[in-house]
């Protein structure tokens, strides 16, 4: 029951597109799997507890598996804070995105001379990303969302990084 849980459930998120029956019921015949777990039963019967020995070791096990969900989460959690200060682990994260703001461009590239308040005229249409000309030089820049047609000026609003964010002159 288990696995054709799983068979559902690969099928859902690789063949069947969206999330709909196929979903839920493998989830929920992993669930029923997984707690069938938990009653001793002869091969011939239901997995479902009859006596009260059954409900006691139904009751024991699904305590023991909540708790031990629970501590997952709970040390998931705790390793999920320390895992960069740990030798190893360190070689499995990816190094931290650069802050808002820092330069990833070179000094002698032509970004390096736009500033806010620059104007320049439109050679690609900005939708939201073109081409504009500031004097001589040629850059990418990009709108808030807006299309700016080809011809039309355009000033400096923000940089972030090595982006250009321009908007219509006289907005």
């Amino acid at each position: 029951m288990f696995f054709l849980g799983l068979v559902l459930l690969g099928l859902e998120i690789f063949v069947i597109p969206g999330f709909g029956i196929a979903g839920i019921a493998g989830i929920m015949m992993m669930v029923v799997a997984i707690l069938a777990m938990l009653v001793p039963n002869a091969p011939d019967r239901l997995p479902i507890p009859t006596s009260p020995v059954d409900w006691r070791m139904f009751t024991d096990g699904l305590y023991s598996f909540g708790l031990a969900i629970v501590a997952a989460m709970i040390v998931g959690f705790i390793i999920s804070r320390h895992l960069p200060s740990i030798p190893f682990a360190r070689r499995l994260m990816l190094a931290p995105v650069a802050v808002k703001g820092d330069t990833s461009y070179a000094d002698t590239s032509p970004i390096s001379k736009i500033k806010v308040g620059d104007t320049g005229t439109v050679e690609a249409v900005c939708r939201p990303i073109g081409k504009v000309r500031f004097n001589d030089e040629l850059i990418d820049a990009c709108s808030q969302g807006e299309i700016i047609e080809v011809g039309e000026t355009v000033v400096v609003i923000r940089r972030d990084g090595n982006q250009i964010i321009v908007e219509r002159a006289g907005n």
